[in-house]
C-alpha cells in the first residue's frame, strides 16, 4: 500500500517534524504488525535507517529490541 502524497506536508519545519512524519505508521502497517507474534528485533539500529524503523515498529505497538555492532 502507497502513501497518498496529497497527504504528505508542504515540508518540514525542522528535522524533528520530518522524523516524526518518517516513524508514523500507517494503519496497514499496524495491522501486520498485529498479526505477527512476538518482538521486532532491529539488526543494525545504529545505522542509516535503523533509528527510524525501530521507532516505526514501536509507534505501531510493537516492543523493539534494537541491536547494533560499533567496532573502533
Amino acid at each position: 500500500m502507497l502513501m497518498d502524497p496529497a497527504s504528505f506536508p508542504r515540508r518540514f519545519e525542522d528535522v524533528e517534524s520530518l522524523e516524526a512524519f518518517m516513524a508514523r505508521p500507517r494503519r496497514a502497517l499496524v495491522e501486520d504488525l498485529a498479526a505477527v507474534p512476538g518482538d521486532i528485533l532491529v539488526l543494525g539500529a545504529g545505522g542509516k535507517m535503523g533509528p527510524t524503523l525501530a521507532r516505526l515498529a514501536r509507534n505501531a505497538g510493537k516492543r523493539v529490541v534494537a541491536a547494533a555492532r560499533f567496532s573502533e
